[in-house]
C-alpha cells in the first residue's frame, strides 16, 4: 500500500540538516508500517524497538541518556549492528517509555549522523514528571488515515489518480462515471489502512471494523448509485 509520505521520509533521510523523526499519529493508522517499509526499502537494515510490553529496553532508557551505552543495548536487544548511514533505528510505541523520547535530544546533539525515528500516539499527553518533549531537537511528521488519493492508488486506479492530481476540471469531468463511484467507496470504506487492504482483497470492508453484529455489510451497487447527499 502506497502512502504518499514516504516521498517526505525520503526527504528527512537526505537532509543535511536532519534530526531524529517524530511520527506521529492515531492508532492503527500504519505508523509502525510506514516507518518498517521506509526502513526496508531505503537502508541495509532495521533496529527496531517496541516499548509497549518491554519492561527490559525501558529499564535501558530510564538508567540515562549516554549514547554509546544505547546503541550497545538497542544492539543487543535487536541483534542488528548499527552503522550510521546505513541503519534506521525505530523507537516504536515510543509513548510508553517517557525517557526514549526524551533521549531524542541526546541522539540530535550526540549522534547527528544516525537515522533514529520514534512512533508514537498521544505524544503531546505521554509526558511525565522528570521528563520533556524534546523542543527544536526533533523534526516531526503526522500520519493520517489515507486520503481519497491514497484510495485510488490502492484500489489500482493510480494512473487515474494522477489525472486529478493535474486538476484540469474538463478531464476530471470527462473521468466523473468512474470517479464518483470510488468516492462512494471511500466515503463507505474510511482511511484505516486495514479496512481498505480488507476492501482490496475482498470488495467488503474489514470484518473488525463492523464488529461482531453478524454478516459483514455489502456495498450494493445501489449504495454505489445513490446520490452523495439528499435533494430536496
Amino acid at each position: 500500500m502506497d502512502r504518499h509520505l514516504m516521498s517526505k521520509l525520503n526527504d528527512w533521510k537526505q537532509s543535511p540538516r536532519r534530526k531524529p523523526l517524530i511520527l506521529n499519529g492515531a492508532r492503527q493508522v500504519g505508523k509502525t508500517w510506514l516507518l518498517n517499509e521506509f526502513g526496508a526499502t531505503r537502508f541495509e537494515n532495521v533496529a527496531y524497538v517496541n516499548f509497549d510490553g518491554n519492561p527490559a529496553m525501558a529499564s535501558v532508557f530510564e538508567a540515562g541518556y549516554d549514547i554509546p551505552r544505547l546503541l550497545t543495548n538497542i544492539q543487543a536487544g535487536t541483534g542488528t549492528r548499527i552503522v550510521e548511514g546505513e541503519t534506521l533505528v525505530i523507537l516504536d510505541e515510543v509513548q510508553e517509555c517517557p525517557k526514549a523520547l526524551t533521549s531524542l535530544k541526546y541522539f540530535c546533539e550526540d549522534a547527528p549522523g544516525l537515522h533514529v525515528s520514534a512512533a508514537g500516539s498521544l505524544l503531546g499527553l505521554a509526558v511525565h514528571q522528570g521528563t520533556g518533549f524534546p523542543v527544536g531537537k526533533v523534526n516531526t511528521l503526522d500520519l493520517h488515515p489515507l486520503t481519497f488519493r491514497e484510495f485510488m492508488d490502492a484500489m489500482g486506479n493510480g494512473m487515474l489518480r494522477e489525472l486529478v492530481d493535474e486538476g484540469d476540471p474538463i478531464s476530471v469531468n470527462s473521468f466523473a462515471s468512474r470517479l464518483v463511484p470510488l468516492l462512494r467507496q471511500y466515503c463507505f470504506v474510511g482511511g484505516m489502512p486495514e479496512a481498505v487492504s480488507a476492501f482490496v482483497e475482498s470488495g467488503v470492508p474489514s470484518r473488525r471494523t463492523w464488529g461482531p453484529t453478524g454478516d459483514t455489510p455489502q456495498l450494493s451497487p445501489r449504495c454505489l448509485k445513490a446520490p452523495l447527499c439528499a435533494r430536496n
